[in-house]
């Protein structure tokens, strides 16, 4: 294997055991959704598949870390371009560096953190790494194990993708939005399954702050997770305004403090009106 190709290998390894961990642990946490050694080593071990990923992101966009300021600007430098380049096409099929980024970032509050019931921080990483690895074996994989055939008459135009390989793609292009959904709703579980937390003592005060701000930032780059988000204020709206005057306060006092904490509006955009010819 060429030296070049083998951080690819590694990022995809790390999606693989990351999906493989999953597999194991999901199961038996919804058996047992409090922890056992077993399900504690597939769950910590699913994490360090993730982190292993994102290492490999960051270690070809930035080359070898370096304990100086230059690369500390570089850094925060290249962490700017892409957000600048991307924000307007997050929810590709490709998956972007800033909605990964910002879906990594919170890796360390959950990947270690000794607290019962995390089934739910696990599944959005699980669908994202799905795709990777589906992708991976399309792309990769495949082509090595069972090469195009050459076309069967001269002037005839190779096929470059074998039936599976299409199959694969097709199905990785049809289950993309409806999965993309589920992640977005399972995140907004996930904030309030840490909210709860809090007072349980399942986790400390600091997750659920740096889970909000990680949905802020998917609410910026993610069409997914406006929709998860716009819906949720939606339903609550409508059980708020039949509740008692107090409830409905009070609801409104927290929807106003994260709108201007979240520096935009939680209400749907107005589409402009269609113009006329």
């Amino acid at each position: 294997m060429p030296s070049s190709q083998v951080p690819h290998y590694a990022w995809a390894m790390g999606h693989a055991l990351l999906l493989l961990c999953a597999f194991f642990y999901l199961p038996g946490a919804l058996r047992h959704p409090f922890t056992t050694p077993k399900t504690a080593y597939s769950y910590r071990m699913a994490y360090v598949g993730g982190l292993t990923s994102y290492g490999i992101v960051c270690f070809k966009a930035l080359g070898t870390p370096a304990a100086n300021l230059d690369f500390l600007k570089r850094a925060m430098a290249d962490e700017a371009s892409a957000t600048r380049g991307l924000a307007a096409k997050s929810d590709t099929y490709a998956y972007p560096l800033i909605d990964r980024t910002a879906n990594i970032s919170s890796l360390p509050s959950f990947g270690f953190s000794p607290s019962p019931f995390r089934v739910l921080s696990l599944v959005p990483y699980a669908i994202f790494s799905t795709f990777h690895v589906l992708t991976f074996v399309r792309t990769t994989v495949l082509p090595k194990l069972a090469p195009p055939k050459p076309p069967a008459r001269e002037g005839e135009r190779q096929s470059k993708d074998t039936p599976l390989q299409k199959q694969l793609h097709q199905l990785v292009k049809s289950q993309y939005d409806p999965a993309m959904n589920v992640c977005a709703h399972a995140e907004l579980a996930i904030l309030v399954r840490t909210i709860i937390g809090v007072p349980l003592m399942w986790n400390g005060f600091m997750a659920p702050i740096a889970f909000a701000h990680f949905l802020r930032l998917r609410y910026y780059y993610s069409m997914f997770s406006r929709s998860a988000i716009r819906g949720a204020d939606a339903r609550l709206m409508n059980y708020v305004n039949t509740a008692p005057e107090p409830v409905k306060g009070a609801y409104m006092q927290a929807r106003n403090l994260v709108t201007r904490w979240s520096g935009n509006v939680l209400a749907p955009q107005e589409q402009p009106a269609p113009v006329r010819r």
